[in-house]
């Protein structure tokens, strides 16, 4: 599975990953020693039936979101970023295979 480290877009950091499958968690946001992630928003496009979890590795963001053939991509926003633990990477998961697409938008400090 591809890592992805958060790439400048603007005023803030936008990263992106598309997975054949991610059945066993997958790198979508590379830790980052000593500093942590701020999400602000997360985009989940998959058209089989699935679930996506998208955590670290000692906390959970988004948890069994579930997916369909019929599923339209999805965008989390968060009115406060979430902050997560200092130097872990963010990891998508899912239950099934298939063609996943999640965005991360936020930035690290």
């Amino acid at each position: 599975m591809p890592s992805l480290a958060l790439q400048a877009a603007g005023s803030g950091l936008i990263t992106n990953g598309s997975f054949a499958t991610a059945a066993i968690p997958a790198e979508i946001v590379a830790a980052v020693a000593g500093k942590s992630h701020f999400v602000k928003s997360i985009m989940i496009a998959c058209i089989t039936n699935t679930t996506v979890t998208v955590a670290t590795a000692s906390e959970t963001i988004i948890g069994t979101y579930e997916t369909d053939t019929t599923s339209r991509p999805h965008k989390f926003t968060f009115n406060q970023p979430i902050k997560t633990t200092a130097g872990e990477a963010i990891n998508i998961q899912t239950a099934g295979f298939g063609r996943i697409s999640v965005v991360v938008q936020g930035y690290t400090e």
